[in-house]
Protein backbone atom coordinates (compact mmCIF):
# COMPACT_ATOMS: atom_id res chain seq x y z
CA UNK A 1 0.00 0.00 0.00
CA UNK A 2 1.17 3.48 -0.75
CA UNK A 3 1.25 6.85 1.39
CA UNK A 4 -2.62 8.16 2.04
CA UNK A 5 -4.43 4.61 0.59
CA UNK A 6 -7.86 3.36 2.57
CA UNK A 7 -8.39 -0.19 3.37
CA UNK A 8 -11.78 -1.36 3.81
CA UNK A 9 -13.19 -4.40 5.56
CA UNK A 10 -16.25 -5.64 6.16
CA UNK A 11 -17.93 -7.44 9.44
CA UNK A 12 -21.05 -8.43 11.40
CA UNK A 13 -22.14 -8.89 14.51
CA UNK A 14 -21.06 -12.18 14.76
CA UNK A 15 -17.77 -11.65 15.38
CA UNK A 16 -18.50 -10.23 18.91
CA UNK A 17 -21.17 -12.11 19.82
CA UNK A 18 -22.16 -15.85 19.21
CA UNK A 19 -24.65 -15.96 16.27
CA UNK A 20 -26.56 -18.94 14.82
CA UNK A 21 -25.34 -20.73 12.30
CA UNK A 22 -22.90 -18.17 11.77
CA UNK A 23 -19.75 -20.88 13.25
CA UNK A 24 -16.74 -20.28 11.46
CA UNK A 25 -17.22 -17.02 9.72
CA UNK A 26 -17.80 -15.44 13.19
CA UNK A 27 -14.06 -16.71 13.98
CA UNK A 28 -13.16 -15.50 10.93
CA UNK A 29 -14.41 -11.98 11.25
CA UNK A 30 -13.26 -11.47 14.57
CA UNK A 31 -9.89 -12.54 13.34
CA UNK A 32 -10.15 -9.82 10.50
CA UNK A 33 -11.16 -7.17 12.97
CA UNK A 34 -7.85 -7.91 15.24
CA UNK A 35 -5.90 -7.87 12.58
CA UNK A 36 -7.16 -4.51 11.18
CA UNK A 37 -6.91 -2.80 14.92
CA UNK A 38 -2.77 -3.88 14.54
CA UNK A 39 -2.82 -2.97 10.80
CA UNK A 40 -4.07 0.79 11.58
CA UNK A 41 -1.68 0.75 14.20
CA UNK A 42 1.73 0.08 12.02
CA UNK A 43 0.24 1.70 8.97
CA UNK A 44 -1.83 5.09 10.82
CA UNK A 45 2.29 6.26 11.28
CA UNK A 46 2.64 6.57 7.56
CA UNK A 47 -0.94 7.68 6.42
CA UNK A 48 -2.52 4.71 5.48
CA UNK A 49 -5.80 4.83 6.93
Amino acid sequence: MTENSSAITLTYIGSQEATPNYNVMGMAKASLEASVRYFASTLGAKGIE
